[in-house]
Formats: structure tokens, C-alpha cells, sequence
């Protein structure tokens, strides 16, 4: 459980200023880029970058969390870990 939280606070504080500066940027960043047309795709982005961290930072975890079960089940319900 430690090495899990740990994770969990590592990913977070990865993928934080990079949706935070996305977020913040992006319809700016698509005006300049592709022009005014794609300021409303900017504004989708915004929305893609919170599912970006939502994903990153319960994705990589959630693999630790079957595999947890699985080592339990073939322990006979005892959690060996070696």
C-alpha cells in the first residue's frame, strides 16, 4: 500500500502542470496555431485535458490492483509478496 500511494502521489504531481497549463492554454495556443477557425476546438481540448489526467493517474494503478487480487487468489487468500 505504500509503494501505491506513493505512485498515485508521483502521477498526480506529474500530470498536474501539464493539464493545468494545457487547460489553461489551449484555446490560445490552437488560435495562434491553426488559426481562428480552431479556437472552439481549443475549447474541446480543455475537456480532453482533464480526461488526460484523470487517465494517466488511475490507468497505470489500476493494472497494480488486479495484480494485487490475482497474487491473493493463488495464495490461498494470504498475501505473499517476495
Amino acid at each position: 500500500m505504500p509503494l501505491f500511494k506513493s505512485t498515485i502521489k508521483i502521477l498526480f504531481l506529474i500530470s498536474l502542470p501539464i493539464t493545468a497549463l494545457f487547460y489553461i492554454f489551449s484555446p490560445v495556443l490552437f488560435k495562434i496555431i491553426f488559426g481562428e477557425v480552431w479556437v472552439e476546438s481549443g475549447v474541446i481540448a480543455q475537456y480532453l485535458s482533464l480526461i488526460f489526467f484523470i487517465q494517466f493517474t488511475v490507468s497505470s494503478l489500476s493494472n497494480i490492483l488486479s495484480l494485487k487480487e490475482f497474487v491473493k487468489q493463488q495464495q490461498g487468500g494470504k498475501y505473499c509478496i517476495s
